[in-house]
């Protein structure tokens, strides 16, 4: 950051608020206060701070959303990285609690260390990833609960856990002759007809992250760190 700016503005970011502090050059608070993460709320909070500002908000899950909304309003915003500020904070102002008023003095002594913030594409990028990760949390929990259900058979399942996927062709042939109580029996059941529902969905994720990959190839994109493996070959 070489600019140098009338009004420096630490946001503290909350999922669903944020805690912001104005500073004057001087290091003077301007104002302070607690507000709703929207586009008006933060508008009107910053209405007499909005020209010649910059802001300083912890690139933190999910700080894409308060970012792109400061954007709007300020001339700049700098992405914080959250454990550099934390050492750097520690050593120049002697705390280690990150708030508003921490990050505004950092912002205005030049001292914040900046994350990259990702372009749109890799943003969409990420989102994608994120999705087939969910879903194939969701299958394996789902694995888990039939897993749970398998060992209450112990002489029954001897020969099963020889088998190198439960899961698999051969796993799902000998799940499905298991002699269970019907409580049981349905269960695994539909525990092995969701399990396939998922699997559908992890394929057309995996076909909309190579679709999106291709599409940026060459673009010059922050890459995401849930980047799929070389080739776009997927594994669970």
């Amino acid at each position: 950051m070489t600019a140098s700016y009338d009004y420096h503005i630490g946001v503290d970011y909350y999922k669903s608020y944020s805690c912001l502090v104005v500073q004057d050059s001087s290091g003077k608070t301007l104002r302070s206060g607690r507000i709703k993460n929207d586009r008006q709320s933060l508008g009107g909070f910053q209405e007499h701070y909005q020209e010649d500002s910059h802001a300083v908000v912890e690139a933190t899950r999910n700080w894409m959303v308060i970012y792109d909304r400061l954007d709007d309003i300020c001339d700049d915003v700098v992405p914080a990285h959250p454990l550099k500020v934390k050492a750097i904070a520690d050593a120049k102002i002697k705390t280690d609690k990150i708030d508003a008023t921490v990050l505004a003095h950092l912002l205005r002594a030049d001292l914040v260390p900046e994350a990259r913030a990702p372009g749109e594409k890799a943003r969409e990028l990420r989102v994608a990833l994120r999705e087939r990760m969910f879903y194939v949390r969701l299958r394996t929990t789902t694995k888990n609960r039939i897993v749970t259900i398998f060992n209450r058979y112990p002489e029954q399942t001897a020969q099963l856990k020889k088998l190198g996927d439960l899961f698999g062709k051969a796993g799902r042939v000998q799940l499905a002759q298991m002699n269970v109580p019907e409580i049981d029996r349905i269960q695994i059941d539909r525990g092995l007809a969701f399990i396939g529902d998922i699997d559908v969905r992890i394929k057309q994720s995996e076909t909309t992250i190579r679709t999106m990959t291709k599409a940026n190839a060459g673009q010059n994109t922050t890459e995401p760190k849930e980047k799929p493996p070389n080739g776009a070959v997927f594994t669970p």
